[in-house]
């Protein structure tokens, strides 16, 4: 993951429990740049 995202990641598990958990398992469905995929 870009140094960028992992600041703005940890506020999001922060902000949001359950919807990181849904994120994960679209980074498995639909990987992109947007989850730090090159």
């Amino acid at each position: 993951m870009d140094m960028e995202m992992k600041p703005n990641l940890s506020n999001l598990q922060i902000f949001s429990g359950p919807v990181a958990r849904l994120r994960s398992m679209q980074r498995v469905v639909r990987p992109g740049p947007a989850f730090g995929i090159v």
